[in-house]
């Protein structure tokens, strides 16, 4: 075998590798959010589960992508482990649907309709097809249909030209005596693991395995055990996939594994036994396509049918194995008190789901005080502390909003129909506040990462700022859990005062800007704190407004109608509440000096320009900055007014 049969060999295996990685992405772009659905709907039933499995990676052709998707269901709350399981074995065995596709290549030549068959003869067909369908017809489902079709060719055209590299192989002796060195079962394993790490699929490791059974010196001593290992190999990519996730989530990957290992000692303890006691016929026989297929097949349905009824205890080996952190069990516990039995009184499952919505509350409430942290000094575990605040609160949208629809299809009375509606807001409200913080959050994290600063002055008002939002944030979940209405009519003036607020700091940044006291990125990133900061105050007013409609009056529930002060006829409570919070907050403001002073050193000026100036230029650069806060202020004044007249017959933002 010459350099120019290991070059082909290589650019066989690329184009191999391509077709399927082309193929599965056409698949996936065609059906994966469909299947995605299936899985995301999968009830408790483990058969139906290892049906779902199977059917998806025979579509896609991509065990791990399937994997990949369960995963991300666990992480996100959607999925238990206990449901996810049976899909990971449905997903191996529908892996080995491809090596039963490239079987076809064994088939004889007697007759012009099996010639026709075979991958080399109908590979180019469908990649001519597929160009025609993708180039020449401009509608969708034709170009899904010949992505489809041109994955498929460059599959099996690699794969042909991958039989034509190794042919020399056929009659090469070190070929022979290097591939002796694979039925030793434990080598032959850790060949499998290897080659399926580095292409990162069961699937193309078992079709190159195919292709070498070509050269006529594959035995059935040497395929058993790569086979056994491919299958343990293709457990990497998910273990990379799940870096990053929660806990729950990793167990994934690590039950993918034990499948496999389980498979592997059973199964191939039971094979070497066997041979060692009465020895196998076909040990010797050299193995084809179909050979290799059947067995990966057998293999893996095999595994799934041991390691079904032991589910459950998978799952509780897994638990201690990597045992819920204290926060994770408390989580799991508060998700757990949306009893189904609380649905024969809707009473008790609207009051169960009240009390989860406090808890996204309080969540949100530590997320914002770890942005404070983060502001005054970045910490990767504290943003890791956050994402895991984030993971609860979009868990905890997605269960309580299903709850609560489960909860209105029975019949309710005007009062718990009124509260399933405010439940249904509100969590969609304090979801939204958790996705701000981890928004200001990240812009943090890019500006330690790309060496982007405030200047002090900016990083004084972002103080002001985040002590202004963690007030409201406070006060709303107060209101909320305790359902006060006198504490929730302090939202609304003081969210005033934070939109003026903004004003004055985007005013100031203008003035530090012309100054050249800060840089254009920095202004970016202070920009997209205040955006976030003004939405997590508008949130904060809707949940008000709707907990202070519903103590009004439970029994009238107009959204359209703003409840918390007219404007116009503004109470003195409103007026002593916003007075207090302006002074608190918006004053130290106004009277912060935007552009920082810096020692300058005196100039004697020349005898001709000092005609022409003002007599004392710094008394004037002292107006001028009398006359530039007058004008924020003026501004800022505008704004409020134009804000009330806006808001009038408006609910919250």
């Amino acid at each position: 075998m010459d350099i120019l049969n290991v070059l082909t060999l290589l650019g066989g295996i690329g184009m191999f590798l391509y077709g399927m990685d082309y193929l599965s992405a056409a698949m996936k772009m065609m059906t994966g959010a469909k299947l995605e659905k299936i899985l995301e709907k999968l009830t408790n039933n483990p058969i139906k589960g290892l049906a779902l499995g199977t059917g998806v990676t025979a579509i896609i052709q991509s065990s791990t992508a399937t994997a990949v998707i369960v995963l991300g269901f666990v992480n996100a709350g959607i999925m238990t482990l206990r449901q996810a399981i049976p899909v990971l074995f449905g997903s191996n065995i529908g892996s080995t649907m491809t090596g039963q596709l490239l079987r076809l290549g064994d088939i004889g030549s007697q007759s012009l309709i099996l010639t026709l068959l075979k991958p080399s003869a109908f590979a180019p067909v469908l990649v001519i097809l597929g160009v025609v369908f993708t180039m020449f017809i401009k509608k969708r489902k034709f170009d899904m249909a010949g992505r489809i079709m041109i994955g498929l060719g460059i599959l099996f055209i690699g794969m042909t030209t991958m039989e034509g590299a190794v042919a020399p192989l056929k009659e090469s002796t070190a070929f022979q005596k290097l591939f002796t060195m694979f039925s030793n079962p434990i080598l032959g394993i850790l060949v499998g693991i290897l080659v399926t790490s580095i292409v990162q699929s069961s699937s193309a490791s078992v079709g190159i395995l195919q292709a070498l059974t070509a050269t006529g010196t594959i035995t059935w001593g040497m395929a058993i055990p790569i086979i056994i290992g491919e299958n343990i190999g293709k457990c990497v990519p998910v273990f990379i996939s799940s870096i990053g996730t929660s806990r729950d989530a990793r167990k994934v990957p690590v039950v993918h594994l034990m499948f496999n290992l389980i498979g592997a000692v059973v199964f191939g303890g039971l094979i070497y036994l066997i041979k060692g006691t009465h020895g196998i016929a076909i040990w010797d026989h050299v193995v084809n396509r179909g050979n290799v297929a059947d067995f990966h097949s057998l293999f893996n349905i095999a595994t799934a049918v041991i390691l079904m009824p032991l589910t459950g205890a998978l799952v509780k080996l897994l638990n201690k194995l990597i045992p819920r952190t204290e926060e994770e069990e408390w989580a799991t516990k508060r998700f757990e008190s949306l009893s189904d039995m609380f649905l024969k009184t809707p009473a008790l499952a609207l009051e169960q789901s009240r009390r989860l919505v406090g808890d996204m509350g309080d969540m949100t409430r530590s997320s914002f005080t770890k942005v404070q942290q983060l502001l005054e000094e970045f910490d990767e575990k504290t943003m890791r502390e956050m994402s895991s605040n984030e993971d609860f609160l979009d868990r905890a949208e997605t269960k309580i909003s299903e709850y609560l629809v489960r909860v209105t299809e029975s019949t309710l009375e005007l009062k718990s129909t009124r509260l399933a509606n405010e439940l249904l807001r509100s969590v969609t409200d304090f979801e939204r506040i958790g996705d701000y913080c981890m928004k200001i959050a990240h812009v943090l994290e890019f500006n330690e990462t790309n060496g982007v600063s405030f200047s002090e002055a900016a990083k004084t008002e972002i103080r002001t700022m985040f002590a202004a939002i963690d007030n409201i944030l406070k006060t709303t979940v107060d209101a909320y859990k305790n359902e006060n209405q006198m504490i929730a009519s302090r939202v609304e003036p003081l969210e005033e005062v934070i939109d003026s607020m903004r004003l004055i700091i985007e005013d100031h940044h203008v003035e530090r800007l012309q100054n050249n006291e800060c840089s254009v990125q920095s202004g970016i990133s202070l920009k997209e704190i205040l955006n976030s900061t003004d939405r997590i105050a508008g949130h904060c007013v809707n949940i008000s407004v709707f907990l202070v409609q519903r103590l009004n009056d439970p029994y009238k529930f107009d959204a359209h109608q703003h409840l918390m002060q007219d404007h116009q006829e503004m109470t003195e409570e409103y007026k002593g509440l916003y007075g207090y919070y302006e002074a608190q907050y918006l004053k130290p403001i106004q009277e912060m000096p935007a552009i920082e002073k810096t020692p300058q050193t005196k100039t004697v000026e020349p005898v001709v320009e000092t005609a022409v100036k003002e007599k004392d230029p710094a008394k004037k650069k002292e107006k001028d900055k009398v006359k530039d806060k007058d004008k924020a202020k003026d501004k800022a004044k505008d704004k409020d007014k134009a804000v009330k007249k806006d808001k009038k017959g408006k609910n919250g933002k």
